[in-house]
Order: C-alpha cells, then sequence, then structure tokens
C-alpha cells in the first residue's frame, strides 16, 4: 500500500514542485520507505510508498512504459498480476520491474479504460496520459483503497487522503451540512460527499478522467446475473474453491504477512485457507483490553493450535480518549465507528511483527452474518401475511397506532420488504436529524435515495440479497473499510480481505438468501453455506461461534457517563465554537437526554464529539496537542 496525489492545471500554468513536495510529505505514513515524484508541463504526480512486492528500487514510482508517454502511481495490490503479466509479454511489452504496479501501465497501454476489468485486487491509481493530455484515476470495486478530488480554481487535484489536497493554495476548510446530516444519520461521512464542500470522495467501482478542464466520471462495475452452480454441493464447492484462490492470491508478499485471529469463524476460515498455502507457520494475533476475560482468546488459541499458527496475544491497556484527537486527525473528517480506537492500537502492535495483514472482513455482508438479517427473514414471512404498505403510509400508521411511534415504526417494518425499508428508514433518519441538529436549514433529506441507486444499478436475486449488498456497499465500505485502510495506514500496515475478492462478492450475490440465512432465528448459524464448506476444516465451537463485534465490547456508554463526562461536556456543552455546525439547543437536549438515562442516545453523544474534535482540528486548525483528555 502507498499514498498517492497530484494535479493537472487546466490554464497550462507550469505545475508547482514545492505544493507537490507538501502533497506527497502530507502521505509519509502511507509510505514511509521512499517518495517519487513526476513535473511534467502542468501534470504533477506523487507517490508514498510502502514495499511490498519487488523491494528494489525498480518498484519505485511514479512508472512509466516504454516511451514515457504513460505514467502512474498506485495505492493497493493487483491479485492476478502474475497472470496479466505473462499475457502482456506475449504481446511484446517489457517490463523492468517484478512489481503489480507495471502490470498496470502495460495493461492501460494495450486497453486504455477497459484495463479496469481485468484487474483483481485493491487499487486507487492515477495515470498521466501524455498523448491524451488527460489524468485517468480510478477505485477498487468494493471501495477498498480510498481516492478523493476535487476541481478547483481551474486545477483538478487528487490524493489518498484530504489532508494532502488540503494543502493546495486557496483551498477553504468549510464544512458541508449536507455531508454532516450524513454523518449524524449514519456516524460517516459516504461517497461522494467528504465533511469538506468541494472535496468528493471518487466511489468505489468507479473512474474519472480529468480533460480539457472538465471531469467525466464513469461507473465501470455492477454486479451482472451469473450462474454459481445447480444445487447447494454444487454452490458450496464453487464458493469454497473461490475463497482458497483469494486466500492465496493475497499471500503473495516480499515483506513478513500476518492474519489477525479473533477465533470466530470469519478470521478462522481465512486462517485456516492461508496455512495451507504456507511453507512456514502463520503469523496470528489477536487483541484483549485486560478490562476483564478477553473473550476473543481462549478460540483464538484453539484454532492457533490447530493449524500450528505462530500466534501472539495483544493486551492493550489504553488511554482511548486521550488518542482519540490523534485517530480523527488520521481521518480526515469525522468518523463515529467505536472500534476505530482499538482498531489504531492494534495495527500499531501488529506493526511491529509484520507488514501484511489478512482479516476476514466482508464474510458477514456477504453471507448474511448479522442478527438483524433473521430479523429481516421473520418480517419477510410477515409481510408476505400482512401485504405491502404504501412507503407513504408511516403517518397514518401512527395515527393508528394511537400516537405510539414505536408501535407505528414497528407496523411499517413488519409490511415492507427488507430493502424498501432501508430505504424507508434512512429518509425517515435524515429528516429527524435535520429537524433536530439542522433545523431551519434547506437540506437534501432523503438519505436513501443513495440505497435506490444501488439497487437500480445491479442485479440482485432477491430482498435480503438487495439488504446484504447496501450494508456492504454503504455501511461496510464508508464504516468497516474505512477503518481498516485509515489505522493500517496511520501505522504503515497493509491489511488485505479475502472475503472481499471481486469474484467472490459476484458469486455471493448471485445465489439465494436461504443458503446464507437458513433460520428466523439463532444468527449463529447465518453464513450456512460458508460454514457448511468448512464443516471438516474447523471445529463446530469456531463454525458456530456467537458473534461478538470488535471494539464494542469496551464500556464508552459507561464511561461517557462517568470517566470522559467532564471532557464531554466541556467539548459539546460549554465550548461555543461548536454552534456553527450543530444547534446548541439539540446538543444540549441530547447531552441531558443522555445523563438522564436515555441509553439510545448514546451513539448521538459519541458523535457530537467526534465531530466537535474534528471541527476543532480542520477548521479551526487546533493542534493534537492542544487536546487534554
Amino acid at each position: 500500500m502507498c499514498g498517492i496525489c497530484g494535479f493537472i492545471n487546466f490554464n497550462g500554468n507550469a505545475a508547482d514542485a514545492n505544493l507537490l513536495d507538501r502533497m506527497t510529505d502530507k502521505l509519509v505514513h502511507r509510505g514511509p520507505d521512499s517518495r517519487g515524484v513526476l513535473l511534467h508541463g502542468n501534470v504533477a504526480l506523487g507517490h508514498r510508498r510502502l514495499s511490498i512486492i519487488d523491494l528494489s528500487d525498480a518498484g519505485r514510482q511514479p512508472m512509466q512504459n516504454e516511451d514515457g508517454t504513460i505514467t502512474v502511481v498506485f495505492n493497493g495490490e493487483i491479485y492476478n498480476f502474475q497472470s496479466l503479466r505473462t499475457r502482456l509479454e506475449s504481446k511484446g511489452h517489457i517490463f523492468k520491474s517484478h512489481t503489480d504496479t507495471e502490470v498496470i501501465v502495460h495493461l492501460y497501454e494495450e486497453m486504455g479504460e477497459n484495463c479496469l476489468s481485468e484487474l483483481r485486487g485493491m487499487f486507487a491509481f492515477a495515470i498521466f496520459d501524455k498523448r491524451n493530455k488527460a489524468v485517468f484515476i480510478a477505485r477498487d470495486r468494493v471501495g477498498k483503497k480510498p481516492l478523493v478530488y476535487t476541481l478547483f480554481n481551474n486545477s483538478f487535484y487528487f490524493a489518498s487522503e484530504i489532508k494532502s489536497i488540503l494543502e493546495a493554495p486557496g483551498i477553504k476548510r468549510d464544512a458541508d451540512h449536507d455531508a454532516l446530516l450524513r454523518y449524524m444519520s449514519f456516524i460517516y461521512v459516504p461517497s461522494p460527499f467528504t465533511a469538506f464542500k468541494n472535496i468528493s470522495k471518487l466511489p468505489p467501482g468507479c473512474s474519472l478522467m480529468a480533460k480539457n478542464g472538465k471531469v467525466e466520471i464513469k461507473r465501470y462495475w455492477k454486479l451482472e446475473k451469473q450462474e454459481v452452480g445447480s444445487g447447494e454441493n454444487e454452490i458450496k464447492d464453487t464458493l469454497f474453491n473461490i475463497f482458497e484462490e483469494s486466500v492465496k492470491l493475497r499471500m503473495s508478499s516480499d515483506v513478513p504477512l500476518g492474519a489477525l485471529l479473533s477465533g470466530g469463524f470469519d478470521s478462522s476460515s481465512v486462517v485456516a485457507l492461508a496455512s495451507r498455502h504456507s511453507a512456514t507457520p502463520i503469523k496470528t494475533f489477536s487483541i484483549g483490553t485486560g478490562m476483564g476475560p478477553d473473550p476473543e482468546f481462549p478460540y483464538a488459541s484453539l484454532v492457533s493450535k490447530a493449524f500450528k499458527t505462530d500466534h501472539t496475544q495483544i493486551t492493550v491497556k489504553p488511554d482511548l480518549l486521550g488518542i482519540l484527537p490523534k485517530v480523527i486527525g488520521y481521518f480526515d473528517e469525522p468518523c463515529a465507528n467505536y472500534p476505530i480506537l482499538l482498531s489504531y492500537l492494534l495495527t500499531r502492535e501488529m506493526k511491529k511483527y509484520v507488514t501484511v495483514v489478512l482479516t476476514g472482513d466482508g464474510a458477514d455482508e456477504l453471507f448474511g452474518g448479522y442478527s438483524g438479517y433473521n430479523q429481516q427473514k421473520r418480517f419477510l414471512a410477515l409481510h408476505k401475511l400482512l401485504g405491502a404498505v404504501p412507503a407513504g403510509a408511516y403517518g397514518l400508521l401512527a395515527k393508528l397506532a394511537g400516537g405510539n411511534r414505536g408501535l407505528a415504526r414497528k407496523l411499517l417494518i413488519a409490511s415492507t420488504p427488507a430493502a424498501e425499508l432501508k430505504v424507508l428508514g434512512a429518509n425517515l433518519r435524515g429528516k429527524e436529524i435535520q429537524s433536530r441538529f439542522f433545523p431551519g436549514e434547506g437540506m437534501d433529506t432523503e438519505l436513501g435515495r443513495a440505497y435506490r441507486e444501488i439497487l437500480d444499478n445491479n442485479y440482485l436475486p432477491d430482498g435480503m440479497n438487495q439488504s446484504m449488498f447496501i450494508d456492504l456497499m454503504y455501511n461496510h465500505q464508508h464504516n468497516v473499510v474505512l477503518t481498516s485502510d485509515i489505522c493500517g495506514m496511520a501505522n504503515s500496515l497493509e491489511i488485505r480481505c479475502p472475503y472481499l475478492d471481486n469474484k467472490l462478492v459476484e458469486a455471493a450475490f448471485n445465489i439465494p438468501a436461504k443458503l446464507k440465512v437458513p433460520h428466523y432465528w439463532g444468527h449463529n448459524k447465518n453464513k450456512y453455506i460458508m460454514k457448511k464448506a468448512f464443516e471438516n476444516i474447523l471445529p463446530d465451537s469456531v463454525r458456530f461461534r456467537r458473534k461478538m463485534g470488535f471494539g464494542y465490547a469496551v464500556p464508552y456508554q459507561r464511561w461517557l457517563r462517568t470517566d470522559w463526562k467532564s471532557y464531554v461536556e466541556k467539548q459539546i456543552i460549554n465550548d461555543r465554537s461548536f454552534d456553527e455546525l450543530i444547534g446548541r439547543d439539540a446538543a444540549k437536549k441530547t447531552w441531558s437526554d443522555f445523563i438522564g438515562g436515555d441509553d439510545g442516545r448514546t451513539m448521538e453523544v459519541w458523535s457530537l464529539l467526534v465531530l466537535k474534535i474534528w471541527h476543532d482540528m480542520y477548521i479551526l486548525n487546533k493542534t493534537v496537542e492542544e487536546f487534554e483528555a
């Protein structure tokens, strides 16, 4: 993994070398091993390298084709680069390194924008096409690698992280209130928004061409209908074979590689297959906090012994509030995902042993691991009995329920298909958050529109698969994947996720949901088809272990009311600088309700605290040292 940045001046002005240096050096944590830049007339490309494949100087970037007409800066890994290289060499392309990066150069030379369909991996890259006087950028299918951009003062800027773009002269640090509405609704800022006006995220599965003063965005990937198998056993074998290939491909590395092992099914399935394809014991890691018995350790030890891994138990006794400003500084925008703090500490510790880590991220979204999917299955059964209620009937249902909005919501849930319920729920949440925290502002509260676009642009065989795919491409991408990348890169650690392989994603969403969630209750039996595939590989105590969310065992709710209370009050209640973002009355009411015992306000209080710290750091330019816990 690496950090990339650059710009093209559409007015023809020569690229500023000092600006490129500043933008590039903001990304040093993503690539501490070396830096490289290209300046060509009005175009600039910058790169920070974390060396993974071909550690020699031949692997340094920017990298060019034979005649220097195509130049690339690249962040990520192309896992099928060996087969692509063989094909390209047969067509006469000459390679100067053994990196996956160089494959992108020659594949673009051969296929142009269509090269994206051939790439299997996680990536964000930029190509300067000298012949066409254009800059072409692209992002992988499920958003593993971040890529942000802006069109400003007749120049196009791009970077792996927002902090790099903020070096551009004259760019304003104005908060985007439509983005913050989404943050307060979802706990993250979804693409194409960022927390800053006029800076955007390139959505997953999309490319962008910057040329002649304009930018054109194209979607290059969507789910298509395909045959996975004719029966349960054939489907099981197909999925297992794709997954095993995915794990094997992700073990290519010229630096130490390990795996995160919680002892749950997802990480254990990765470790089981990685052990098959390693000549030496796999290094594995589990995390505990020392705040009582750590539930991961016994299960992780069981799996470690079964597959003879070189296992390390990491216990962190964290000052979580003390590191919060520092971690928010890496994210560049507010993200109230509880696990960001433990993720940062875990990746920091794992970096002492390895540079690449495999994880089980994505399995729950692909194969229905969450208990909420069992609930959806129950509601789908009710829906068949009750029939559909029009989306606009919420007010009527509230009246029929005697003004009990909670009961009305339950009636609505019971009578609405799963995916449609997500659309409707997002819209209702947007209106609620707007009325409470952004009163009087004209805002787009139709947050469910983004879900609708996902459904309209992809083939999905049934309602529950639709719901899971929304979770994958929205919550998982902007929350779990973002946390994985930012925390990993903050510590110069590469995170690889075999479950997010595009071939596995495409196959997983072409099988019926009943093969993922077979029962109305008992979510430990979810991911049925994959657990069936591992019945002779993993013990039942691991396959059917109840799911435990990473980082959520930390008692944030109790700490916010006790140890952290005075700090939170100082930040979100007593400090007037917050008023320009959030209505003071709403913040006070939320805090008062929470302190009064309303547990339902916990996440909103946490979100307000994170937002306040981000605002002070990025809008008011406070340093990390100015925050005292």
